[in-house]
């Protein structure tokens, strides 16, 4: 009698112990079909990140970069004593497209010798209404540029750098404004100049920063 209780006692054990394994086994498939799942729903959430930065980097690749070239550490030393040891040069830029730009977008390329020392972003018309670049021309302390923008209210400004300390430096800004359709603006116009201090080094002026219309 007890033989056969032993015998049903080990033949239990041995039923739970096939059902624990059997359980463990779908406890495994279950954690897998979970960690898959996951996997997939991270897969697809990466990709439509990517996708959305994509989107997103085409749509402002259009923006110009308003940035100003850094001076070139090869660039021949620029000696402020003396007038005729750099020139002013405008280009084409051609980081730019004409078919958005309406205008052709240009440069101003402050050579010294044969090498750019730095350049300077000129804006166009799809930047601001009616925008031109009068002059770029030099001075005896150094150069100006002058340019102009507005359809009502007109704005013409002049920009004034010295050269000193082998750089050229934004000391000044002229600005001539009117209305219109105001004929009492027009025959007096509002002037003002702005003195930057303290000066501002060429390599960190933007025409763009300057843009500033009612």
């Amino acid at each position: 009698m007890r033989q056969e209780r032993q015998e049903n006692l080990f033949s239990g054990l041995s039923t739970i112990n096939r059902i624990s394994k059997a359980m463990i086994s779908c406890f495994a498939v279950w954690l897998l079909f979970i960690a898959a799942g996951c996997s997939a729903t991270n897969s697809a959430k990466m990709m439509s990140f990517q996708i959305e930065n994509a989107a997103v980097h085409k749509q402002n690749s259009n923006i110009p970069n308003k940035n100003v070239p850094t001076n070139n550490e090869n660039s021949k030393t620029l000696d402020c004593t003396n007038p005729n040891g750099y020139s002013l040069v405008v280009v084409e830029d051609p980081s730019r497209n004409i078919e958005e730009t309406v205008t052709t977008p240009k440069l101003l390329n402050i050579v010294v010798g044969d090498e750019v020392m730095t350049t300077v972003k000129i804006p166009t018309v799809s930047d601001a209404n009616g925008f031109s670049l009068t002059w770029a021309k030099k001075t005896k302390e150094g150069f100006e540029i002058s340019v102009e923008y507005g359809s009502r209210y007109h704005y013409q400004k002049q920009f004034n750098f010295i050269c000193k300390e082998g750089n050229f430096y934004l000391y000044a800004v002229k600005v001539e404004s009117f209305d219109k359709n105001d004929p009492e603006s027009m025959d007096k116009p509002d002037e003002k100049e702005v003195q930057i201090n303290p000066n501002l080094p060429i390599e960190k002026f933007s025409l763009f920063d300057y843009l500033t219309v009612k």
